[in-house]
């Protein structure tokens, strides 16, 4: 069995991300310390790597070694592979939300951060989530953080964000073959990485500036991609994290088993489409709007997210905009508008975005009530005793104001 040449020149002398005992993997079979044969054309047929659709949701397999294109290598998931699977559940009008299921040390730099940008580009679109599942490591990490949210089960792993590459001396096994090799060439650096020959001074700094820069790439698109700090990224110094560890440092957001993570996105999709949090619903509202021009998606978007009627709250506005002309009263106008954005931001704020739809249209209806009335439907809605304040649980902890200010205002009226 023949293998495949064009291996060791994507593998050697380039950055690559992946894990150290990928690299290890990989020098082992190179140096003949390993059979090779065993590596190329590898197939395990138990292992599906082929798109599924589940009530709605395509799940789209991240396994084993990443490479830009197919070499006949035991690393036999392509970019171009995972890309066309993605963009038909982008084009799939039935598919609702995508699940990255990943379970990989990583592979080549090459391609991967093109690949990346476009699925975080297309959040916009539809929900995209990433179950590490066990491994999302080094290049199969960039791609989970791509998603809007990562899973990971109690043993799973997630980071080793960081870059490597490996040139092989050969020159004292050659010797021992008693083999010699002459390069003739031109150009000073067109000898670089020969592995015939130590690696010299020049050709190293080439190799550790290319590593910089695809490090530095690395570091900004998952502090892009996750929200977090650049340096933040950079002190975890390519460290790999399971579990709840992952999540507190901020490279994952549940630990669950890929079951319950999908029973958890399931119970995200209903029939009429997907619920979203507020957060995901300013996010792709702020994305439709633009211009305006998308005004009517924007509306069906609405509509999804479970209001009655979605164009009630424009015909709100333009209520608005009339009763204030009626009264010839400038100032009119922007009190009824600014009534209908304080109790959109109110419903917001305590997670009742569905309640807003009634509360606009009831033109009798003063702010304070409507704070009294969005209470009163959150407290009937949850056990707790508490509306559930909208600090982050690691910030200050103390009660919500709106809940303050609404109970102060309440008091009064009675």
């Amino acid at each position: 069995m023949t293998k495949n040449i064009h291996v060791p020149t994507r593998l050697l002398n380039t950055p690559l991300m992946v894990t150290v005992d990928s690299v290890d993997l990989i020098l082992k079979a190179l140096t003949h310390s390993l059979n090779i044969q065993s590596m190329f054309f590898f197939n395990d047929e138990s292992i599906s790597k082929t798109m599924t659709i589940e009530r709605n949701i395509a799940i789209i397999p991240v396994i084993g070694g990443l490479t830009y294109r197919g070499y006949g290598w035991i690393w036999d998931t392509t970019y171009d592979q995972i890309r066309k699977n993605f963009r038909q559940a982008i084009g799939n009008p039935e598919i609702k939300t995508i699940v990255f299921d990943i379970d990989s040390s990583g592979g080549e730099a090459a391609g991967v951060f093109d690949l990346v940008d476009e699925i975080y580009s297309s959040r916009k679109i539809k929900p995209i989530y990433a179950i590490a599942n066990e491994d999302a490591l080094s290049g199969a990490y960039a791609i989970a953080s791509a998603a809007d949210k990562i899973y990971l089960s109690r043993t799973a792993s997630v980071g080793s964000i960081g870059v490597i590459a490996v040139h092989v001396d050969q020159s004292s096994w050659d010797k021992k073959l008693g083999e010699k090799y002459t390069t003739i060439f031109a150009g000073a650096h067109k000898n670089d990485f020969s592995q015939h020959e130590p690696l010299s001074e020049s050709a190293k700094e080439i190799a550790k500036k290319s590593i910089n820069s695809t490090y530095e790439m690395f570091v900004q698109t998952v502090a892009r991609n996750r929200k977090m700090k650049v340096d933040a990224i950079k002190s975890t110094e390519a460290l790999i994290y399971k579990g709840q560890d992952a999540v507190d440092i901020g490279l994952a957001d549940k630990v669950l088993s890929f079951e319950q993570a999908m029973e958890d996105i399931i119970s995200k999709v209903t029939n009429r489409g997907i619920f979203m949090e507020i957060s995901e619903l300013k996010q792709g509202l702020e994305s439709f709007i633009g211009d305006g021009s998308k005004k009517a998606e924007v509306i069906t978007m609405l509509s999804d997210l479970g209001f009655k009627e979605a164009n009630s709250i424009e015909s709100s506005i333009t209520q608005a905009k009339g009763e204030g002309e009626k009264e010839g009263k400038k100032e009119g106008e922007k009190q009824a508008l600014s009534r209908v954005s304080e109790i959109l931001e109110l419903c917001n704020l305590a997670g009742m975005p569905h309640i807003a739809n009634s509360l606009i249209t009831d033109s009798s209806l003063s702010i304070e009530s409507a704070r009294k009335k969005i209470i009163e439907a959150k407290a009937s809605q949850s056990m707790e005793t508490e509306i559930r304040t909208t600090v982050h649980p690691l910030s200050t902890g103390e009660v919500n104001p709106l809940l303050n200010d609404a109970k102060r205002r309440a008091a009064k009226e009675k």
